[in-house]
């Protein structure tokens, strides 16, 4: 099991406006933001930078969209693969069952 993150840092003139799409995009993909920071003053650009966390098959379409919402200033992406604590996690929860099957 691979869990991808992408923090991306966008620059937009309309603030509240890509705010609200940001949060419709992620609802969209059925993701959430991590982390939010704001920068710059209001009247002028502001910087939106932030973590964004939605489900492997959904990131390509989410970081579409979201890049469409302002200049993308910077963009990190990263993948974890958490396939063996998974499979440890499993294990143990049938090894408990077992066990319970066992005592009862």
């Amino acid at each position: 099991m691979i869990i991808r993150t992408a923090q991306l840092s966008l620059i937009t003139r309309e603030f509240d406006k890509a705010r609200t799409n940001l949060e419709a995009i992620l609802k969209q993909h059925r993701g959430f933001v991590g982390e939010l920071k704001v920068g710059g003053n209001t009247g002028s650009g502001r910087t939106l930078t932030a973590t964004l966390r939605v489900p492997a098959d959904q990131l390509d379409g989410m970081l579409a969209d979201t890049k469409k919402l302002g200049r993308v200033d910077s963009e990190t992406q990263g993948g974890q693969d958490t396939t063996s604590e998974y499979v440890d996690l499993h294990s143990a929860a049938c090894q408990r069952s077992q066990h319970r099957a066992a005592v009862d």
